[in-house]
């Protein structure tokens, strides 16, 4: 009998531990540029939970596209866009600042009602952003970790890495 215990205990256990991602709402996922090397533009859709090889023109199924900018002074400036593929379609960004995702999902209605609307946005490292996405107009929360940049001339790939969690 005690080692029919200890062995359910053990299971119960292992068992436990192996669903312990599964309950954890907050979800990776990376967004690429590839410009100067000629590869093809990675997008990324929050519904299916990764990136999307963008064909020749944007489908409307892709929520977040990153695309090359420089600031003025030359800069590489990696900017997150949103798609917008029709007129019916509606696609909002928010930059919320420096604050974990845990503090994101915390706010209130009123704290994510900016005086106005935002296209895109430059990526920077550490700042959660509040993203409705098109065209299922679901909200998300996505904390930028890591920013890679592969610098040309007068062009440059870029990667942005990020964390990202629905807000409900």
């Amino acid at each position: 009998m005690k080692k029919v215990f200890v062995f359910s205990l053990v299971l119960l256990v292992l068992v436990s531990c192996s669903l312990l991602p599964f309950l954890n709402p907050i979800k990776t996922g990376m967004i690429a540029c590839y410009c100067k090397s000629g590869g093809n533009f990675i997008d990324f859709d929050f519904d299916a939970k990764g990136e999307v090889e963008r064909k020749d023109s944007l489908a409307s199924y892709v929520d977040i596209i990153l695309e090359p900018w420089f600031d003025n002074s030359g800069n590489p400036m990696p900017t997150i866009m949103l798609n917008i593929s029709s007129p019916d379609s509606f696609s909002f960004i928010m930059d919320l600042g420096i604050i974990s995702l845990d503090d994101a999902l915390k706010l209130s209605d009123s704290d994510l009602m900016p005086d106005s609307f935002s296209m895109d946005l430059q990526a920077k490292k550490d700042h959660v952003y509040y993203v409705i996405s098109t065209p299922e107009r679901k909200e998300y929360f996505m904390l930028v970790d890591s920013i890679k940049i592969d610098e040309g001339n007068a062009t440059y790939d870029a990667e942005v890495f990020f964390k990202y969690v629905p807000r409900k």
